[in-house]
């Protein structure tokens, strides 16, 4: 539930700014984190972490998670608005 009212806030945000500056483009950036993907997630850890980092305004989709296990390391990448 609390997933859902973030994805929403996030997306109420990405109509706004839209709708305000034009069209939005999605770069995709790369978080190397400490640890493994959970599982059952299939990018939700990432999305968090992505949110947590770069704040709502980053928008982060799309996200995956890939394991480097030699490592104990797992690589996050999501599509977040281009910065200029």
């Amino acid at each position: 539930m609390k997933l859902r009212s973030i994805l929403l806030i996030v997306w109420a945000l990405f109509a706004l700014i839209s709708h305000t500056y034009g069209e939005i483009r999605f770069c995709p950036k790369e978080m190397t984190l400490d640890g493994s993907c959970p599982l059952g997630t299939s990018g939700q850890s990432c999305f968090l972490e992505f949110l947590d980092r770069l704040g709502a305004s980053a928008m982060p989709m799309n996200c995956s998670c890939k394991d480097d296990r030699t490592k104990n390391k797992r690589l996050c990448t999501c599509n977040v608005v281009c910065r200029t």
